[in-house]
């Protein structure tokens, strides 16, 4: 069995199984991030550390398995649960290899979103706002002295994290923010509702309330970024998205 290459991190290990970029590149070949390049597609550069001597020899690995789990209000969903197994080698390999080109377009996908982010961040103009929106997991509340009916039952609200970038205004903040000498202001915002239906018409009553909280404190303003997680739900899909720009500018 010949000796493997040893990755410290993923970000070495991913590196390793694809083409080796250009000094100029930032990211790899697209056909190498998909596995159809000639030279690394196919796994062909993973390491195979199969011991022809114990074919059936048993390893003992982790990974998550999504299961039906049975929610507090009754309803069936899918989560993910940390599975132990014991099998072969051969069928970590196999799994391994099944995981590793989605794996690859994911973190191509997250490493170029970041890179975008922080750009814009850094780089959005005057009388522009950036907003960086997503659901939190819902919420249940656990009285300390329950009732024997209340084991049945529970409360849960809804929050939505909402961060604001803007520029910094003299009548506001102190302080003004030019091309020249930037001031950006992060804010917080946290929307909490009993309303646990994650939809377009919370998103845009939230967006109202924070455009009349922009208004009651003289914050002006002519264009708002909004970046999310590209829901492909009813949340941010681009449908809702559009109706809700029409409505927004109504409501300005």
């Amino acid at each position: 069995m010949l000796p493997l290459q040893t990755s410290h991190n993923l970000h070495e290990f991913l590196k390793s199984i694809q083409c080796q970029r250009g000094i100029d590149e930032k990211y790899n070949a697209l056909t190498c991030i998909e596995g159809e390049c000639t030279s690394c597609g196919n796994l062909s550069l993973f390491p195979r550390c199969n011991n022809p001597n114990s074919p059936d020899k048993l390893v003992q690995w982790r990974h998550f398995t999504d299961v039906n789990v049975v929610r507090p209000d009754g309803l069936i969903s899918r989560r993910p649960i940390l599975t132990i197994e014991a099998t072969p080698f051969k069928d970590l390999d196999y799994y391994m290899q099944s995981c590793l080109t989605k794996y690859k377009l994911h973190t191509f996908r997250q490493t170029w979103l970041a890179r975008q982010f922080r750009a814009c961040k850094e780089d959005f103009p005057l009388g522009t706002i950036v907003s960086v929106m997503d659901f939190a997991e819902n919420y249940a509340f656990q009285p300390q002295d329950e009732i024997q009916s209340m084991h049945w039952f529970n409360v849960q609200v809804t929050l939505l994290v909402h961060i604001t970038y803007r520029h910094a205004q003299l009548d506001v903040d102190g302080i003004e923010s030019t091309e020249m000498e930037r001031h950006v202001v992060k804010e917080c915002h946290f929307y909490v509702s009993d309303d646990k239906v994650h939809d377009t018409l919370f998103v845009q009553h939230c967006f109202r309330l924070h455009h009349n909280w922009l208004s009651s404190r003289g914050i002006k303003y002519s264009n708002h970024l909004v970046w999310s997680d590209g829901c492909a739900g009813i949340q941010y899909s681009n449908n809702y998205s559009f109706t809700l720009e029409s409505f927004y500018k109504l409501s300005t």
